[in-house]
């Protein structure tokens, strides 16, 4: 009989703990987006736009607190005092120290503009660990499959909007903001 022997690997030693500034003595911040209480680590949830936020309480009064500016606050350093903490990769509930940083507002748009057309209908499934490729056309959901890797995923994705695109399915803002890479003329 075949056991399998699963290590469990601590990785606690690479992460690195500061005080929320403010709240000294009572909430800690973590490089990986954790938020540590007086008496346990916190549980964050999602507001309204899907950061994940914690409530910070001192003297009587709470507030509602976004992981991302704590971890950002805490240990990534803005010496041009720019105002928005964008999270690198998009993902919103990614709040380690590494996929932060500090960027003006149009800095952050531009940001979701270059990945949105990177990544126009590829969904990364968390619960999965797969890709999925999907898209709207003619306000119908088109699935395009499930995918192990994000290379996989994106030829799936650029072939079915090329075929789209002879058929003249494809919107023409999509096939614009796609980029002249996927665009077929005939």
């Amino acid at each position: 009989m075949k056991t399998n022997n699963i290590r469990r690997v601590d990785c606690s030693f690479m992460e690195e703990w500061k005080d929320v500034a403010g709240y000294e003595g009572l909430y800690r911040v973590s490089t990986m987006g954790r938020i540590q209480g007086p008496r346990k680590i916190l549980r964050p949830g999602a507001d309204g736009g899907g950061y994940l936020a914690v409530n910070l309480c001192k003297n009587g009064s709470q507030i509602l607190t976004k992981v991302h500016r704590l971890v950002a606050e805490a240990f990534t350093p803005n010496p041009d005092q720019k105002p928005e903490v964008d999270h690198i990769n998009r993902d919103r509930t990614d709040n380690r120290v590494e996929n932060l940083q500090w960027s003006t507002k149009r800095e952050n748009m531009l940001n979701t503009h270059r990945h949105d057309r990177q990544q126009y209908g590829i969904y990364w499934v968390k619960l999965r660990s797969i890709y999925e490729v999907k898209f709207r056309v003619n306000k119908q959901m088109r699935h395009y499959g499930w995918h192990t890797t994000i290379e996989e995923a994106t030829r799936v994705r650029d072939s079915a909007i090329c075929d789209l695109n002879r058929s003249d399915e494809l919107p023409m803002q999509i096939l614009a903001d796609l980029g002249p890479d996927l665009v077929v003329s005939d």
